[in-house]
């Protein structure tokens, strides 16, 4: 069993958050032996099978996790901006230059967990959102 190590040892041999390596297990990285409940049933991976894994993967989903990261911006402003419109009462214009730094952090947030950078421009729906907290 040589190269044996938990999830969190793999997060950080990797460079890679613990949350990433539980997506890899989901995704079919083979592992040592499942966890279970309670201390000394931690999941355990062999890195030389993670290795080979993560060699063997196709470059696909990286591509198709970047393109959909692409979209999350918009998305995540469109969903935003409905919050907006669905609010009522005399503070709807005070909350929304809350709700567009929320689009922010939410897309930085995000950003940071797939290694990219954070969106560098605003979509028009959180531009409005500024100039009303502005105003």
């Amino acid at each position: 069993m040589g190269n044996v190590v938990t999830i969190p040892e793999a997060a950080r041999a990797y460079g890679a958050s613990d949350s990433t390596v539980r997506r890899w297990i989901a995704s079919g990285c083979p592992v040592e032996r499942c966890g279970g409940r309670g201390r000394g049933h931690s999941t355990l991976l062999n890195i030389d099978a993670v290795n080979g894994w993560l060699n063997s993967c196709d470059g696909d989903s990286g591509d198709a996790l970047a393109e959909f990261y692409g979209r999350v911006p918009e998305l995540v402003a469109s969903a935003v901006w409905q919050t907006f419109v669905a609010m009522e009462g005399p503070h709807k214009r005070a909350c929304a230059g809350t709700l567009a730094y929320n689009w922010y952090q939410v897309c930085a947030a995000l950003a940071d967990e797939l290694g990219t950078e954070p969106p560098t421009t605003r979509p028009e729906t959180i531009e409005r959102l500024v100039k009303i907290a502005r105003n």
